[in-house]
Order: C-alpha cells, then sequence, then structure tokens
C-alpha cells in the first residue's frame, strides 16, 4: 500500500470492502455495477478506496483461486473455503496498514482481544482496552495523554496543581484525581465517569461530568448528548463483558470488534442506526454477534473466519 492510502476514512474503506463484496456475489448485475461506479466516483476519496479494495482482490493468491474449475467436487468446495479465508485476510491487512503509522507513534499499545495494565510515575494508573493504542506525555509541569485509537480507562492520582489531561480525536478531558472511561471510534468520542469529577472540552464547549453520567460525541455531526450509566458498569469490559442500553449497533460492533480478528462489515446506514440492549460477552465476540442478530432482527453471515457481514432481515 501506498502512504497516500492513509489518508483514506476507515469508513470508506469498510464501504469499498463492502461494494466488492457484493460485486463478487453477483458479477453480471449491471445495476449493481452502475451503482458501484457511481459510488467509486462520488469523490476522489472514493476513487482511492475502491483501487485499495481492487488490488486486495487482485493479489496473486487471490487471482488463482478465481481460477475456472472444472468440477465442483469436494477437494475443489474446500479450495474455494480457503480462498474466501485468503480473500478475507488479504483485504483486512489492507485496510489496516493505514492505522500503522498511529500505532506507530504510541507509547502502549494493545492486540484484538488483549488488555494492558499501566502505571503512571505520578501514581495513576490506565487499563488500556483491546485493540488500543496511546502516548504519554509527562513532565514536571503537565500530564498528558493521547488516546489515539480504542479505549482506556483511567484511575488518576490526585494533583490539584498539575491536571491530568486526556486528548481523544478532537475531545479533551480534565481531571485532578478520578476514575473514569475514555473510547474513541471514528467521530464518536464516549466519556464515562466512574468517581469523582471531569470536565469535557469539545465541540468548543464545557460539560462536567459526575458518576454515573456518560457523553457521548459525534465529532462528525456536531452532535453530543448526555446519558446515565451505573458506574459499576463504567468499565465492565475490564470483566470481559460489554453492557449496552439503547446503543447504537455500530457503536457496538466497533466495541466488540475490537475483540474480534476480523473484519465485521454492516451494510446500510439504516441498519447502523438500529438500537441495542443487552450483555454480552466481548470474550465470545462472535457469539455475542449472533446474540444481537437472532434478537435485533438482524441477517449474520460468516463468509470466513475472518469476516462477518450483517444485513438488515
Amino acid at each position: 500500500m501506498t502512504r497516500s492510502a492513509q489518508d483514506i476514512p476507515d469508513a470508506l474503506l469498510v464501504e469499498a470492502a463492502d461494494w466488492h463484496l457484493r460485486l463478487q456475489e453477483a458479477p453480471d448485475d449491471a445495476a449493481l455495477r452502475v451503482a458501484f461506479e457511481a459510488w467509486r466516483a462520488a469523490g476522489p476519496s472514493h476513487a482511492k478506496a475502491a483501487r485499495l479494495a481492487e488490488r486486495a482482490w487482485s493479489l496473486p493468491v487471490l487471482a488463482a483461486s478465481r481460477a475456472p474449475r472444472r468440477r465442483p467436487n469436494k477437494v475443489g468446495r474446500k479450495a474455494a473455503a480457503a480462498a474466501a479465508m485468503a480473500l478475507a485476510a488479504s483485504f483486512l491487512f489492507a485496510i489496516m496498514v493505514p492505522a500503522l503509522g498511529m500505532r506507530w507513534a504510541a507509547d502502549h499499545l494493545t492486540a484484538v482481544g488483549e488488555m494492558q495494565s499501566l502505571a503512571l510515575s505520578d501514581g495513576s494508573a490506565i487499563t488500556l482496552g483491546a485493540d488500543s493504542a496511546l502516548a504519554v506525555d509527562f513532565s514536571d509541569a503537565r500530564r498528558h495523554v493521547r488516546l489515539l485509537q480504542g479505549q482506556a480507562y483511567f484511575e488518576v492520582a490526585s494533583n490539584p496543581g498539575r491536571p491530568f489531561v486526556v486528548r481523544a480525536g478532537e475531545v479533551d478531558v480534565t481531571v485532578t484525581g478520578t476514575a473514569f472511561d475514555v473510547t474513541l471510534a471514528a467521530d464518536v468520542v464516549s466519556v464515562a465517569v466512574a468517581e469523582g469529577q471531569v470536565s469535557v472540552q469539545a465541540l468548543g464547549r464545557n460539560q462536567d461530568l459526575r458518576p454515573g453520567q456518560r457523553l457521548m460525541i459525534n465529532v462528525a455531526t456536531d452532535h453530543a448528548a448526555v446519558t446515565a450509566v451505573a458506574p459499576e458498569n463504567v468499565a465492565a469490559w475490564r470483566d470481559g463483558w460489554l453492557y449496552v442500553a439503547d446503543a447504537s449497533l455500530d457503536q457496538v460492533v466497533a466495541a466488540l470488534g475490537r475483540h474480534h480478528a476480523g473484519m465485521i462489515v454492516l451494510r446500510g446506514d439504516a441498519l447502523k442506526g438500529r438500537r441495542v440492549t443487552g450483555a454480552y460477552d466481548l470474550r465470545d465476540a462472535r457469539r455475542a454477534l449472533r446474540a444481537i442478530a437472532a434478537s435485533h432482527g438482524v441477517t449474520l453471515r460468516e463468509i470466513s473466519p475472518y469476516l462477518i457481514v450483517l444485513t438488515a432481515s
């Protein structure tokens, strides 16, 4: 992948994956091809994402896997399944590469499904969630941490003269001594408080939060809302559980995706906004996705161990 691909938003890369999956399923659908060409022509980033997907689909191992087969025998079916797995894995690798530069800037990072406990020099503690990255900038005068990706729970040692600041995207969280959770997923930042008080600066406004409050900020839509959350559930993910109440499906999938070693594709904007309530075991993200699909009118297709596609039923 070229460095220019790093400028492509993750959302467009996922859309490109979805388009190429549909084209693979229906190669003779003229209307689908016209719709794809219109999507690709929507802007330079769309075209870049499409080219990236095409390159992933044309890797030698995938090109070989698409060679005509004379007989649909058992061996052929196994080869087709292996090719599907290779295709999904190759495209997953292709869309993950742009994030590598960001992760190289991190002082601490975790893999999918992994957590890490960090002890800072001021006595504060951080639990870094799965598939997450952060950078620490401490000096005698400042305590700054930047969450680059994912989720972290902060237990901050009190020091009124030296505020502790967490930056996540375009959001700043300032505290002097408290316990709180911050999640960064694309354009959405979530801040939830378990103990003490935090001050959040976002969208040109300040918002103070107390225990049992969660602030959801969508930088792309310039929208922010405060909701209630049980303090004991603020960082339940540390115990392997995800508790959600009236959360959007795309937010839930993002959380589960940090515990799933593969790609999860949501088809359709209406599906992304579908509301989800429940408790899900993060130690088995695939089972959690099946439970969501069964109870929320969603069709789940497991294309391979590396690719799950969710569509409206």
